[in-house]
């Protein structure tokens, strides 16, 4: 397996919600190999185990391993977004 030499590697997961809210969820991958495919199953679940309370899915969303930040957008462009202190 090679390893890189960035000094920062992020992915950004994007769901999209029934009601035209979107989550972005970044998660922070640099310890891990470039060509590893990533299982994002953690927030499938989280998201579909909280869609009835936006605040507890963040708050879920950002304990998750790994995790930089969350956003949620309505359909109305309104939102918020959290990011966890290293």
């Amino acid at each position: 397996m090679s390893r890189h030499s960035f000094p920062l590697v992020e992915s950004i997961k994007v769901v999209t919600l029934s009601g035209g809210i979107t989550i972005r969820v970044w998660r922070d991958r640099t310890k891990e190999n470039l060509k590893t495919a990533h299982g994002d199953g953690d927030i499938h679940l989280t998201c579909v185990a909280q869609a009835h309370d936006p605040i507890e899915m963040i708050k879920t969303l950002a304990r998750l391993e790994s995790v930089r930040a969350v956003e949620l957008v309505d359909q109305k462009g309104n939102g918020i977004k959290v990011h966890k202190q290293p």
